[in-house]
């Protein structure tokens, strides 16, 4: 049986000391307007053994966000009403602001997400085993900003 760390293709250097981290404690908002796509990412990191909220807009996210404390937040980035590059402005005022990570499928709105200053910008379609490795290389760095003196 494979460690989590082994699953997602982490080497021990990688994973560090797993008894101190985690995944089960890593809360991850996902805002997404096409369904489809917001429950595979939802149902992916929730396998995984991430805790997972999602919104199928920026608005409902921008709320959800300021009511819970989040790890990282998947956003796509044009959605209706509030877009995941206005949602990403809306949580750098936290006091720990989340990892961001955009997805789009539009070049140019890639363009524009990559001047938004967002942790990561990704092109649809998206593996999803890829973005649950992202999201715990996301968490992990959040992470040990915090424990940073």
């Amino acid at each position: 049986m494979l460690s989590a760390s082994e699953e997602i293709g982490l080497s021990a250097e990688q994973a560090g000391d797993v008894d101190s981290w985690k995944i089960g404690s890593v809360r991850v908002l996902v805002a997404e307007d096409d369904s489809d796509l917001r429950n595979a990412v939802r149902e992916a990191l929730l396998m995984k053994g991430f805790v997972v909220n999602s919104a199928s807009d920026g608005a409902k996210a921008a709320v959800l966000a300021a009511l819970e404390e989040y790890d990282v937040i998947i956003s796509d980035v044009r959605m209706p009403g509030m877009s995941g590059i206005d949602l990403a402005r809306s949580v750098r005022s936290v006091a720990r602001p989340p990892y961001v990570i955009l997805m789009t499928a539009y070049p140019e709105w890639y363009h524009r997400a990559n001047h938004a200053e967002v942790g990561l910008v990704l092109r649809k379609p998206v593996s999803l085993a890829r973005l649950a490795y992202l999201v715990e290389n996301a968490a992990r760095r959040r992470s040990d900003e915090a424990d940073a003196p």
